[in-house]
């Protein structure tokens, strides 16, 4: 038995390599598929994308704007209308039109930080173009963000500066408070040795002017006696000193009145009061003061990028900085490759496998193979190893290859790798072959054969990521073999993960290889009963 299935398989190989030029394609092919995708693919920025700018704000801000688009590869021309602006995205001309424009009360921000706040960037584009679209606005996106940064920045130095001034200021003028409270406190000792002074002149006047009154009195007893002792001297001495005496009590009173007049008039004691009202007052605005320079000082140590971006938000990959890759600095064709490999595989496998079947099946010694003593499982057999070896043969070639232009060390996990790569040559091939046996024409087997592979293309994660379906369709289409195989070659190929087959995962392999080997069976026996009929 196993002679048989070896001479079917050495007939197969015969034949796929019985011309010279198609031999040579079916070995350069992946080699040539890699060296023309790796110079295409290792660089995916968008350059020279086609801009149309409409402006209506002045010309400083709108030069300064077109020349950061040019300095990131974009082809900036300049329209006078908006409309003709929009009219060229919709004749496909131009892949994004540009609006500049004022925003209301712009002026008023320009006047008071930054010369350019207050400007609104619009952007028209065709959603249509789902290839580029997203990436264009990405791009100018990331122009607006860093002038926005600049922005900002330019707006918290000067907040900064002009907090630094008011500190100063505050700082070199809380010196008149102070000097003001000491000016009060001498004033208020000054005051209250002046009403001290009046209060001692007063006394003394006062003393002195008793004192006089008692002299007097004493005077009134000596002159009588002067007088009547005929002692004329003592008697005119007497009176002067009695008139003397009178005078000194008169300036005494008046000295008293005068004490008694600046009192009422100066009001001492009320204006030593109101000097420490005033006093209390001052040491309130003092420590008002104190509080609002403290204030001020903690408000100038804010990192005032939290309050424009109070929840920043970053990201990067699982892979940096971690355990999991097998290289670092991955670019895009390093994380691309596990679905290209799907991809080639996909195809190369169900139409390689369904066109040779029908070929097979139209050629003249078909005929004379199944009603030979082979049966049909050596038949079946052959072909499936046929196929699964040549396309094993060019997935390993494609491997080795990418080896060299890929920054992933793909041979560090090649073992488990390709058991993954059989286990889906193999579920390939039987859908091919299935395509092949079911049909009767190469036209039927060709179209059904491209249709299937891009009908599982559609659910790989390149052109309908899960995420996007509603959960029961999700979870249905982690089970389609292009999502599964992508995500297995993903975990091996990018983070270098070792091989994990859960009991679902066996459950699907075995599961869908014994469904389409029965139905490869049926269908093989349909064309043999087409062929014999």
């Amino acid at each position: 038995m196993n002679f048989k299935i070896f001479t079917i398989i050495q007939k197969n190989f015969l034949i796929i390599f019985n011309s010279k030029l198609s031999s040579i394609m079916l070995i350069l092919g992946p080699i040539l598929l890699i060296l023309l995708s790796y110079p295409l693919l290792q660089n995916t920025s968008i350059k020279n994308v086609n801009a149309g700018i409409y402006s209506s704000v002045d010309e400083d801000f709108t030069k300064n704007f077109i020349d950061k688009l040019h300095q990131n590869s974009f082809i900036v021309e300049r329209k006078y209308s908006l409309e003709s602006c929009k009219q060229d995205v919709i004749d496909s001309d131009k892949d994004v039109c540009i609006e500049l424009q004022r925003e209301a009360g712009g002026n008023n921000l320009n006047k008071v930080f930054n010369n350019n706040l207050g400007y609104r960037i619009i952007l028209y584009v065709d959603y249509s173009n789902q290839r580029v679209v997203w990436q264009i606005i990405a791009s100018i996106q990331s122009i607006v963000t860093k002038e926005s940064d600049n922005i900002k920045n330019d707006i918290i130095v000067n907040i900064h500066d002009n907090l630094n001034e008011v500190i100063q200021f505050s700082d070199s003028n809380s010196k008149y408070v102070d000097n003001s409270i000491i000016i009060i406190d001498n004033i208020n000792t000054d005051l209250n040795d002046l009403d001290s002074d009046l209060g001692s002149i007063k006394d003394d006047a006062h003393k002195a002017k008793y004192s006089i009154i008692e002299l007097n009195n004493d005077l009134a007893v000596l002159l009588p006696y002067a007088a009547s002792i005929n002692n004329s001297f003592m008697y005119d001495k007497l009176k002067k000193i009695n008139d003397s005496a009178s005078q000194a009590a008169n300036y005494s009173n008046k000295v008293e009145e005068k004490v008694n007049l600046i009192n009422s008039k100066s009001n001492i004691p009320n204006s030593i009061n109101g000097l420490n009202n005033l006093k209390t007052a001052l040491l309130a605005v003092r420590s008002s003061y104190d509080t609002k320079q403290r204030e001020l000082e903690d408000l100038n140590k804010i990192d005032l990028n939290k309050l424009t971006e109070p929840l920043p938000l970053s990201y990067q990959s699982v892979i940096d900085g971690g355990n999991y890759a097998t290289h670092t600095n991955l670019n895009f064709l390093d994380y691309f490759f596990p679905t290209f490999l799907i991809i080639y595989l996909l195809f190369v496998s169900i139409i390689f496998s369904s066109v040779l079947t029908i070929r097979e099946r139209i050629s003249g010694a078909y005929l004379r193979n199944i009603t030979s003593e082979v049966s049909n499982i050596k038949f079946i057999v052959g072909n499936f190893i046929t196929f699964f070896l040549f396309v094993l043969f060019q997935i390993f070639l494609v491997i080795y290859i990418s080896h060299f232009f890929l920054n992933i060390n793909i041979l560090s996990n090649l073992f488990p790798l390709l058991i993954m790569v059989s286990f889906s040559i193999t579920i390939f091939v039987l859908i091919g072959m299935i395509i092949g046996y079911y049909f009767n024409s190469q036209e039927s087997v060709t179209f059904s054969s491209i249709f299937i592979s891009i009908l599982l293309l559609i659910f790989s994660s390149l052109i309908t990521p899960k995420e996007f379906l509603p959960q029961f369709f999700s979870n249905l289409v982690s089970f389609i073999p292009t999502t599964f195989f992508e995500t297995k070659f993903i975990s091996l190929i990018v983070f270098g993960s070792s091989l994990k087959i859960g009991i679902y995962d066996i459950l699907f392999l075995v599961g869908s290889i014994f469904v389409l080997s029965v139905l490869l069976f049926f269908a093989y026996k349909k064309s043999k009963y087409f062929e014999m009929k």
